[in-house]
């Protein structure tokens, strides 16, 4: 069972405990795109004894307390309120306080108390949340699935691009560090449907799709941005390293995709202060559209471009 929030972000504040800890921007900690897959409801629930653990799960636990230290509390809490915006340390410390309520509910009704059940009364009795909804766990990754991801390539839709890229770029701002944007587009798809009919051209848009995803390093994400036009946006990754990727996934359209297609790609990067999304997609877009002028199946980068 997951939570969805009554409130949005806000200072996590008791005068009773004494503590004070603070939800931080969003930038610092991005709302998932997905909800997390390996420290989920049912990671909760095992850890702390309201399921059944076999060996296989154990060794799991035990790989991500090694792996995550402190910060899996932070988890854990993540898990229960995938839709809040917390920093680690607001996070480990809401997790001491729902575990603590648990042992209270325990002495008090001297019964077991399942971690879900007393996180939702120590939420709501601190007025946390006020109106939850209550939702299976795989019901609510359907949802938030079908309202993040293009539903015929299986990448980022529009919205969710958009949305990421703002806070990647925040998190550039913040930390002084580059963010690049690939956009890509198809040559030749117009052909394919003509002659050979819109599944076929759908065809190819699925493969690109998985073609995409395939060759996403750790902290990129790939996007359908409309039509037959997508985005890759790459942190921690600077103009040179994002035309190299660029250029791999041509290489493996040129191999994979329909005879009469290829994809032509603009290349863009930005950090600092000067990193706004709009600036940096125009930028991206008009390398892109450069490549398209030299015939396609290109990459084009924005800092080569004649200022018009």
């Amino acid at each position: 069972m997951s939570m969805a929030p009554g409130r949005g972000r806000r200072e996590l504040s008791r005068k009773r405990s004494g503590v004070r800890t603070r939800a931080v921007d969003s930038d610092m900690m991005p709302r998932p795109l997905e909800l997390p897959r390996i420290v989920n409801a049912a990671f909760v629930a095992r850890e702390v004894g309201d399921l059944p653990m076999g060996e296989e799960a154990a060794e799991l636990h035990r790989r991500m307390r090694r792996r995550r230290g402190n910060g899996l509390e932070a988890d854990m809490v993540r898990a229960l309120l995938p839709f809040e915006t917390l920093s680690e340390a607001a996070a480990a410390e809401l997790w001491r306080r729902i575990t603590q309520h648990r042992a209270l509910m325990r002495a008090q009704l001297g019964r077991q108390v399942a971690l879900q059940v007393a996180a939702l009364d120590y939420l709501m009795g601190e007025r946390y949340l006020t109106l939850p909804v209550l939702v299976e766990e795989n019901a609510l990754r359907k949802l938030v699935k079908g309202s993040t991801r293009d539903p015929l390539t299986g990448v980022l839709n529009r919205g969710a691009f958009e949305g990421m890229l703002e806070r990647e770029l925040g998190r550039a701002r913040r930390y002084q560090y580059p963010v690049s944007l690939v956009m890509l587009d198809l040559d030749g798809l117009k052909q394919v449907n003509d002659t050979r009919g819109h599944p076929a051209g759908d065809s190819v848009l699925r493969r690109l799709g998985e073609l995409l995803q395939e060759q996403m390093r750790s902290g990129d994400w790939c996007a359908r941005y409309g039509g037959d036009e997508f985005a890759v946006i790459a942190g921690h990754t600077d103009e040179p390293g994002a035309a190299r990727l660029a250029l791999r996934i041509l290489l493996q359209a040129r191999r994979e995709l329909a005879d009469s297609v290829t994809l032509s790609a603009g290349v863009a990067t930005m950090s600092g202060a000067a990193a706004q999304p709009d600036a940096l997609i125009a930028a991206a877009d008009a390398a892109l559209y450069a490549a398209k002028r030299r015939g396609g199946d290109a990459v084009a980068r924005a800092s080569t471009l004649r200022p018009s």
